[in-house]
């Protein structure tokens, strides 16, 4: 089953990178009246698109900056803020914008809480409230934070149905966590303690879940939901460090602010129920979580370009890169792949079959959103643009 992943956030730990649609011959790149730079900032430097969502019915565009999320199908465009102290995680739902713990209906109807007040005071609001999602749950808050002076992550996964959201379970970690949730609304979330797999059922009767916990190494970044069950990646080196540009955005740095580490990737896959199938190492940096071609492989994106089997994580080919790449995959296995200021269509036997420069030969900075009529969205750090 392929969910369409417009419905989430690109480049976020959680769903994968793959929509249901498919590419289509492309014409050039149209701007959209945008710029960040001309939007009234609030207690900060501007900043430019950190990365692009697009709701499930495709007539809404939300652009991500470092402080504030910006809904661009009203004029002006219509701003959420962050706290003050605090970077949210935006989700663009049927219902509405979830932007930290609070929905914004569509409709204008007043937001709503939807996280409980024990996971908002017990977490640190100077921390990032992460959101990952299926078609039917998404988890509220991994709030990674101090309370009582002991790290700990606070986790509420909730469920939707028709226009009322509820519980179905808590849960508490030690440590800093990302997450991302299966099409069975199975929840992984991988701290430095490793990686710990809840199922959709099974709390107590005070509601708290309890997980499964696999041994990971401590460098883990990212994990994904991707065949055969869960992908997850960690900094590898001869003196291992976690991607500073990862802390930098978990710590609330500007973009830029900290110099990048370089690593190798080891990706570890494991089945649904937590059986190690296989590991590969990968000789760059990988950004975002795999790509499921639906093909039987995975696409790795990052300061280089690999492909590698789902069944025994073989790889299968490798390119170097000039520049850091991010991708998103079609439904037929076809990849938009952005790099330097070129966005590439690659087919579902990687040969190039079309290629668009950037207005101004601008760096594209964000993976790219594609809308279900395949309209391709992609940010430099002036303009949002697409291409149709």
């Amino acid at each position: 089953m392929t969910v369409p992943s417009f419905i989430t956030q690109h480049a976020e730990p959680g769903r994968r990178s793959r929509v249901d649609v498919q590419p289509r011959r492309y014409a050039s790149f149209h701007p959209i009246d945008f710029s960040p730079d001309r939007q009234p900032a609030r207690g900060g430097l501007n900043s430019p698109i950190q990365s692009i969502i697009i709701d499930p019915t495709g007539q809404r565009v939300i652009a991500c900056l470092a402080d504030r999320v910006l809904r661009l199908d009203s004029s002006p465009p219509q701003q959420y803020w962050s706290d003050e102290l605090g970077r949210w995680v935006a989700l663009a739902t049927p219902e509405g914008l979830i932007y930290g713990p609070d929905l914004h209906p569509w409709d204008g109807s007043p937001s709503r809480s939807l996280a409980s007040i024990e996971i908002l005071l017990e977490g640190d609001p100077r921390t990032q409230l992460a959101v990952a999602a299926s078609t039917t749950h998404w988890l509220t808050a991994v709030a990674a934070g101090p309370p009582r002076g002991v790290p700990v992550v606070n986790i509420e996964l909730r469920s939707r149905a028709a226009d009322r959201t509820h519980d179905v379970w808590d849960a508490q970690l030690e440590g800093d966590g990302v997450a991302a949730i299966d099409d069975t609304n199975r929840l992984a979330v991988l701290t430095a303690e490793g990686l710990h797999l809840f199922e959709p059922t099974g709390a107590d009767d005070q509601g708290v879940n309890t997980s499964t916990q696999l041994e990971t190494p401590p460098t883990g970044y990212a994990v994904g939901a991707a065949v055969p069950g869960w992908v997850a990646l960690f900094a590898e080196d001869l003196d291992p460090q976690v991607p500073a540009e990862h802390w930098a955005r978990r710590r609330g740095l500007p973009p830029g602010r900290v110099l990048a580490q370089r690593w190798h990737t080891k990706a570890i896959a494991w089945q649904a129920d937590g059986t190690h199938a296989w590991t590969t190492s990968l000789p760059f940096e990988v950004y975002q979580p795999a790509l499921e071609r639906g093909d039987g492989t995975l696409v790795f994106a990052g300061r280089g370009l690999a492909s590698v089997s789902a069944a025994d994580g073989q790889l299968r080919w490798l390119r170097s890169l000039d520049e850091a790449a991010a991708a998103t995959a079609f439904g037929d296995g076809s990849v938009a792949l952005v790099h330097g200021s070129r966005l590439t269509i690659l087919t579902a036997d990687d040969k190039i079959a079309q290629s668009f420069d950037a207005p101004d030969g601008e760096r594209l900075v964000t993976q790219p959103a594609i809308g279900p009529d395949a309209t391709i969205y992609v940010a430099t750090a002036t303009k949002l643009l697409a291409l149709r």
